[in-house]
Order: C-alpha cells, then sequence, then structure tokens
C-alpha cells in the first residue's frame, strides 16, 4: 500500500507532466490557436503550478511533521 507522501508525489508528477504538455501546445501551435484558447491553457499551467505548490508544502509538512514524531 502507498503512502499519502507517495500518492502525493504522484499527483505532483502528473500534474507537471500535465503542465508541460499544454506549455508545448502553446509554444508549438500558438499561431494555429485562437487567443482566448492559448489564455485559457496559460491559465490552466498557472493553476497547475499553484497546486504543485500546494501540494509540496504539504508534503513537506509532512516530513516536518514526521520528523519531529521521529524525536519523540
Amino acid at each position: 500500500m502507498e503512502t499519502l507522501k507517495e500518492l502525493k508525489l504522484k499527483m505532483l508528477n502528473l500534474l507537471v507532466e500535465q503542465a508541460e504538455v499544454l506549455a508545448r501546445i502553446n509554444a508549438e501551435h500558438f499561431n494555429e490557436m485562437e487567443p482566448e484558447q492559448a489564455r485559457k491553457n496559460a491559465v490552466t499551467i498557472l493553476s497547475i503550478y499553484q497546486e504543485v505548490e500546494m501540494y509540496l508544502n504539504e508534503i513537506n509538512q509532512l516530513d516536518s511533521n514526521n520528523s519531529l514524531a521521529d524525536e519523540d
């Protein structure tokens, strides 16, 4: 069974991969896209990076809580 930290790391990897794909789509097909679609992709990429930052903070908090529990 996977730990909560392992599951969160999997989610992080998937989110980063999704952002990378959208960034490539924007970069490689920008001239073919409607401006609104390019804007939506950029907003999605930014929200993904916010999610990643939140997950990293949660993982760091889990690590620090675990290290504190190990000291007891």
